[in-house]
């Protein structure tokens, strides 16, 4: 089990103030620059979730470069804003990779050249001869 490094108040204020920060410059039509994205952990093969406890979006996925998080299977905080290729949280921005794709399961194919047997009748009273007896 991973076990992560517990936030100091201050990191905690810091953080809930750059979030508000950044959910201002967003709704105003500011986009993060390339500068900002390099810099952020990344998310890949993910999935659109809500955050445990909450009914606010979140992604959970494989994150990498992560400040604090070690590489690996990890839920974001809260989505606060969702631009292309990037995402801001509630503690900072994600680029975002890849969504994990599940393979359709392949429809099963008709057996060449055999012929299925018919079904013999259970109840030959019954007038299709299909061995059903409904109750």
């Amino acid at each position: 089990m991973r076990r992560l490094r517990r936030l100091s108040l201050a990191e905690i204020a810091r953080r809930r103030a750059d979030a508000h920060r950044d959910a201002d410059l967003l709704q105003s039509g500011w986009q993060p620059d390339q500068r900002t994205l390099d810099g952020a952990p990344t998310i890949d093969a993910w999935g659109a979730a809500t955050y445990p406890g909450t009914s606010l979006p979140c992604l959970v996925g494989y994150v990498s470069g992560h400040p604090i998080v070690p590489d690996g299977p990890a839920t974001t905080s809260p989505i606060i804003a969702w631009g292309d290729d990037w995402i801001r949280t509630e503690s900072r921005f994600y680029r975002v990779l890849e969504p994990l794709r599940i393979p359709a399961a392949p429809r099963p194919s008709e057996p060449q050249g055999e012929t299925t047997p018919e079904p013999s009748s259970a109840n030959p009273d019954e007038p299709d001869g299909s061995g059903f007896v409904g109750f």
